[in-house]
């Protein structure tokens, strides 16, 4: 038979805690506990009871510190995505300047896209190439 001492909490009801000052056994699941009616609980049950509730206490209210923390970090992250693609953008319309539009098959005033650009740009640089060694 296995007994233990249990807070009185896990007694069934407020009623026999008020009408049993004595320890009580009732069988669950074909185990014996002794229930501890005493009105004054054991110093280490107390010990454990606070320890218990400063776990509860400091993981409630770093709960609140990690979701800030989170948000902190996901808006520095946006902000710095933000960034990446605003200078890719302004690296990509630098470059459309420096093609000609004579390369193209585009109206002028038509932008090109990022793939149109770099195709572009390579053959520019391959049409500058060509025409430094015919020169030399």
């Amino acid at each position: 038979m296995n007994k233990m001492w249990l807070n009185p909490t896990y007694i069934r009801s407020e009623a026999a805690i008020m009408q049993v000052t004595y320890p009580e056994e009732e069988t669950y699941s074909n185990e014996t506990l002794v229930l501890n009616q005493s009105p004054t609980p054991t110093p280490w049950a107390e010990q454990f009871h606070q320890e218990q509730q400063n776990r509860i206490s400091n993981h409630a209210s770093s709960k609140p510190l990690m979701v800030d923390k989170l948000r902190k970090r996901r808006e520095n992250n946006c902000n710095r995505e933000r960034g990446r693609q605003r200078r890719i953008r302004e690296a990509f319309n630098v470059l459309r300047t420096v093609i000609p539009d004579y390369l193209s098959e585009r109206e002028p005033g038509d932008r090109l896209s990022r793939i149109q650009t770099l195709r572009m740009a390579k053959n520019y640089i391959v049409m500058l190439y060509e025409m430094l060694e015919k020169s030399t």
